[in-house]
């Protein structure tokens, strides 16, 4: 994953064309929360849909996870715990960073919120 630093991520990220693996973002402390360091620690799990309207599944081994969401300006907009799934429906629309975890393993995953 890599980040390139704009004056406004939001109007780049809907006119330029990247890799879907690359987030565009306003400072390097924005970049720093979307980084994810060793696979080894993360956990193997699968968001779904994406993109979404309101609620957001969350599947894999684990029997409690703790998630914080970020917007693309790497601004924290939720932290709770959760089982199987997150309700984003009263964020708005965009691009969102989830960053899950078990207490042992951690993982980042992108999703769109339309």
């Amino acid at each position: 994953m890599s980040c390139i630093f704009v004056d406004n991520p939001s109007d780049s990220n809907d006119s330029w064309q990247i890799d879907p693996d690359t987030f565009l973002v306003a400072d390097e402390t924005a970049c720093q929360v979307l980084s994810v360091g060793d696979h080894a620690f993360e956990l193997g799990l699968s968001v779904y849909p994406n993109p979404t309207s309101d609620i957001v599944y969350i599947d894999g081994n684990y029997t409690q996870l703790k998630v914080v969401v970020y917007d693309i300006l790497g601004k924290q907009v939720m932290n709770k715990s959760i089982t199987n799934s997150i309700d984003i429906s009263h964020l708005g629309n965009g691009v969102y960073i989830l960053q899950l975890s078990d207490g042992a393993k951690q993982t980042t995953k992108r999703i769109i919120k339309n």
